[in-house]
């Protein structure tokens, strides 16, 4: 009778170490779909934060470019009276930068990747030569700054001393239709 009951407790662990197991790897799993789904976030929070910096560079380059030019101020092309909102564009034949001010609002600002005869990519606003629409969008909001006190302060663009521009980059990437908005903001001064 003894001998019956031995084998019991083997069956009997056998089972409860295989509850554990089963248990353990359960958990395991759980932390792996977690996990990914972290992972995926952090793509998109990096993706986006990379395209409004983007945006911030795009800008400070056209300053840039003023600059060296003799026969241009430093925020010509920056500045609108009329609209503040817009995207920079970019022709990648010639390098030419300017902002279309005619774009004052986000979801009007989709890009577009492009595909070049040599396989080369690009991503602009434009539409056309069979581009590929993507789900990034991406909005540059341009304040003229003529005051030297903390915070910076916010003028009018036609009557008063611009030291500097206010520039906010504003990016949405749609999730399986669902956006995430990412905003970025630097500001640019005419120190030369």
């Amino acid at each position: 009778m003894s001998r019956l009951n031995k084998r019991g407790q083997t069956i009997l662990e056998v089972v409860v170490v295989s509850g554990i197991v089963v248990g353990f790897l359960i958990s395991v799993l759980g932390l792996l779909v977690i996990n990914n789904k972290a992972q995926a976030d952090i793509e998109v929070q990096l993706l986006g934060n990379q395209l409004a910096r983007e945006g911030i560079e795009l800008v400070r380059n056209i300053r840039d470019s003023n600059w060296l030019d003799p026969d241009q101020v430093w925020s010509d092309g920056l500045l609108n009276p009329n609209d503040n909102e817009g995207v920079v564009n970019m022709d990648y034949l010639t390098g030419e930068l300017s902002i279309d001010f005619s774009i004052n609002n986000i979801t009007q600002a989709r890009l577009y990747n492009h595909e070049t005869a040599l396989g080369n990519r690009y991503i602009s606003y434009d539409p056309n030569n069979n581009a590929t629409p993507l789900d990034y969008y991406r909005l540059i909001t341009i304040d003229p700054v003529c005051d030297t006190a903390l915070p910076p302060q916010i003028c009018d663009p036609v009557s008063d001393n611009i030291i500097g521009l206010k520039i906010i980059s504003q990016v949405a990437i749609e999730i399986k239709g669902v956006p995430k908005f990412f905003s970025l903001q630097d500001y640019l001064y005419n120190w030369k």
